[in-house]
């Protein structure tokens, strides 16, 4: 995601200050890193700069992350009380979350007992392309299920210009169950980063 530096100013006697990232469309970190020394840690270094309810990342909205600062204290950079607090950092995620079509029928209805098979599409777009999941770590439903046979084709699946990723599962292999209203994704990318997707679904043929 890149590297961020910057210098905020203070006037005496506030020591505290937050700053609100506003991240790129579909990215959602969910970790920030800070380099610098720490109270604890006297050696310069990478940690993780989570919330500790003074210092540390919130994540208040999806692709917003807020940097809570004490001037000198954990996270900043020359942990001196100066009004200033200097900050090299940077966001992360140890997931993307995706969006996925799934495409069993029309109004997403699926029987959970029908013995067939149906296609679910991972979806591009200018941030994310599909194509490059691995699509042995793609599983699906409940019971983790696998691409069946390893079917995949790539198509234009909601019209974006983006090639989407499509692959097949089995009913019966997913762990889908009557009342399920939902279906959850997971794979992972050649540079080993999680995607999770989720799409609605209706069950029908349960009584």
């Amino acid at each position: 995601m890149g590297h961020l530096q910057f210098r905020i100013g203070l006037t005496a006697p506030d020591r505290e200050a937050s700053v609100d990232i506003i991240m790129p469309s579909g990215v959602r970190p969910d970790r920030y890193y800070k380099y610098g020394r720490t109270p604890a840690m006297p050696s310069t270094a990478w940690y993780r700069f989570d919330y500790d309810g003074s210092t540390g990342a919130e994540f208040p909205f999806p692709q917003r992350l807020r940097l809570n600062f004490i001037d000198g204290e954990r996270g900043d950079a020359d942990l001196i009380v100066n009004s200033a607090i200097i900050d090299p950092g940077a966001p992360g995620l140890a997931r993307t979350f995706v969006t996925i079509d799934f495409k069993a029928a029309a109004d997403n209805v699926i029987n959970p007992r029908d013995k067939g098979k149906f296609w679910v599409a991972i979806l591009s777009d200018a941030d994310f392309d599909a194509r490059q999941v691995n699509v042995s770590s793609i599983t699906l439903g409940p019971a983790a299920a696998t691409v069946f046979r390893q079917r995949q084709k790539v198509g234009d699946a909601d019209g974006n210009g983006y090639p989407d990723l499509w692959v097949q599962f089995r009913t019966k292999d997913t762990g889908i169950a009557c009342g399920d209203t939902e279906v959850i994704l997971k794979a992972g990318t050649p540079g080993g980063e999680l995607i999770v997707g989720r799409d609605v679904i209706r069950t029908v043929g349960c009584k």
